[in-house]
């Protein structure tokens, strides 16, 4: 019991707060790392997408596949992509032939923690795979 007069937090009501923000940060860092992780894939998916349709577009001009993603679009040896806004996934082509090619995106830095949706692809024909627990439907 306190004394009348006497003002200020006992160290058991201190204690008490300083437990609830703990378990308030335990349950709030976690989610935000999902969070962040979903943001991230839509980048990802997002990337590969519009890489997709600079391919078809490079197709209809030039009458295949661009061989690379960063090469010169005039001269027809790639898609002048600089890969600036891929930061949490390494973005790559495969071209079998001129007439197919993959698309991947694979995690790094801190993305890679990310077991649910790890890595991407995309074939020419639009077939979309997932590495990872979320399977495509969840992923894409």
């Amino acid at each position: 019991m306190r004394a009348t007069g006497q003002q200020g937090f006992t160290l058991i009501e201190l204690m008490i707060v300083v437990v609830l923000m703990i378990v308030a940060v335990s349950v709030a860092v976690p989610s935000y790392q999902t969070y962040l992780e979903r943001g991230r894939r839509s980048e990802a998916v997002t990337t590969l997408m519009n890489l997709a349709q600079a391919q078809e577009r490079f197709m209809v001009i030039h009458g295949y596949y661009a061989p690379s993603l960063s090469g010169s679009l005039a001269s027809g040896d790639g898609l002048g992509w600089s890969g600036e806004d891929a930061v949490f996934y390494q973005v790559a082509l495969s071209r079998p032939t001129d007439v197919a090619y993959t698309l991947s995106a694979k995690p790094q830095g801190s993305q890679v923690a990310d077991t649910v949706c790890a890595s991407f692809t995309l074939t020419h024909t639009g077939q979309k795979n997932v590495t990872g627990t979320g399977g495509v439907v969840g992923c894409w």
